[in-house]
């Protein structure tokens, strides 16, 4: 089993700044290593380098989805916060649909953004029978219909 932790799309972690729900990720992410379950993240880039890597800091692998520079501004609470949010979770969707078609591990994906799961949703809908998801967690209120329509078991959020 590998849990993927998908990050909210508004700090890389580990935050660097107070962002609470970063900070429960990467408590998260200590926790699962520190008992033994493999886990990965899918976290917000803004700069270059490779898209899949080790993160040393925090010991797990880490697929980032890079953003435009110009989205990078993290104090903004307009328009630029809504739409990195929305373009991290695009990216994410696409992400998961192409990574999950090469995973023969049951998967735990563990969301921590609505954006995230509604475009995940949208992306990936037709392919989560094919693959071997077996739990998916969040917070919004779309999971629940999710989960009746794929028999898929929830993870209390």
């Amino acid at each position: 089993m590998k849990i993927i932790e998908i990050a909210t799309g508004y700090t890389p972690i580990p935050a660097k700044i107070g962002a609470a729900t970063e900070i429960v990720v990467e408590n998260l992410i200590y926790g699962f290593n520190n008992a033994g379950i493999k886990n990965e993240l899918i976290d917000i880039g803004f700069s270059g380098g490779e898209t899949s890597k080790q993160n040393e800091s925090i010991q797990t692998i880490v697929h980032y989805q890079k953003l435009p520079k110009w989205l990078n501004k993290i104090d903004d609470n307009g328009l630029a916060h809504y739409l990195r949010r929305i373009f991290y979770s695009i990216k994410v969707g696409f992400f998961l649909r192409k990574y999950l078609k090469n995973q023969d591990d049951k998967i735990v994906l563990h969301f921590h953004n609505q954006f995230n799961f509604f475009f995940f949703y949208l992306i990936c809908k037709q392919h989560i029978n094919k693959t071997h998801i077996k739990t998916i967690g969040s917070s919004s209120n779309l999971v629940g219909q999710f989960f009746d329509k794929y028999s898929i078991s929830r993870w209390p959020c």
